[in-house]
């Protein structure tokens, strides 16, 4: 009980400091935070409607992205993303999303260990950090009896790990420079392609390269996640500088309900 108390804790420290940064982002004409408390709402209310599927277009048109970088775009959170996601099938994925969706508004304590559980941004690329592995145990012993709300008696956690690799699509030309292997020191100035891209030497992490962690709903299998992952980030692609290609290895998308049963194993083998 202590243990999901410090979660829903930190987690509502996280959503409070997440909710900070999007104002700022939004409320362009406000001098300081405290002077647009009176139009802030609930973060996740931005996408309430469970009709309105044009997130990431919402994004594109209030916020000023630039052309030819990736880092920092403002990118919808990951489980958001997800969860908000017009190309999730129809049937028990998209049913037991959109409800944890919902309960996450209600800041619902099983909702938020699937939120709190899941990477939200990658942090530290330039330094080589691009493994964030959320919270496996919080996700994967996941099980909420949501019975009154669902026609599905249980909702679990599932854990996938989201291979994500990115490159900018067309190099300035006043930015190309000879490239050499086995230097880490780079202008401040230049371009952060510079710490990003390849450079020839293969001890080098690859900071293109990223994984991140993503807990769903059992209901949605590893296909689902990539197929929807693939389909939202499509829209980033075309209105940015940058292709972000999106795998999901079946492998490392587990879910409890899927673990064999040992009882019934041990039975058949004896």
């Amino acid at each position: 009980m202590v243990k999901q108390m410090v979660a829903y804790v930190s987690t509502l420290v996280l959503l409070l400091i997440t909710d900070s940064y999007s104002f700022v982002q939004f409320e362009h004409t406000c001098s300081a935070l405290k002077q647009c408390t009176s139009n802030t709402e609930n973060y996740f209310d931005k996408w309430a409607d469970p009709k309105d599927t044009s997130e990431i277009n919402y994004y594109n048109e209030h916020h000023s992205i630039h052309q030819e970088v990736f880092y920092p775009i403002n990118l919808p959170l990951l489980p958001i993303l997800f969860a908000r996601s017009e190309y999730l099938p129809n049937g028990q994925c998209k049913e037991d999303s959109r409800l944890f969706f919902n309960e996450l508004r209600n800041e619902t304590l099983w909702a938020m260990q699937m939120f709190d559980s899941s990477s939200k941004y990658p942090d530290g690329i330039l330094y080589g950090n691009t493994r964030h592995l959320g919270n496996f145990d919080e996700c994967y012993n996941l099980q909420v009896d949501v019975r009154e709300n669902s026609g599905n008696d249980k909702i679990t956690g599932r854990y996938c790990l989201i291979d994500l690799q990115y490159q900018r699509k067309n190099a300035s030309v006043s930015r190309n420079i000879v490239r050499k292997p086995f230097i880490s020191d780079f202008d401040p100035k230049g371009t952060f392609w510079d710490a990003i891209e390849e450079r020839g030497n293969p001890y080098r992490i690859r900071r293109y390269f990223l994984q991140l962690a993503l807990c769903v709903p059992s209901a949605c299998s590893a296909e689902d996640v990539e197929t929807v992952l693939k389909s939202s980030i499509e829209t980033i692609n075309k209105n940015n500088n940058i292709e972000i290609q999106i795998t999901v290895d079946k492998n490392f998308c587990q879910a409890a309900v899927d673990a064999p049963n040992s009882v019934a194993g041990a039975i058949i083998y004896w």
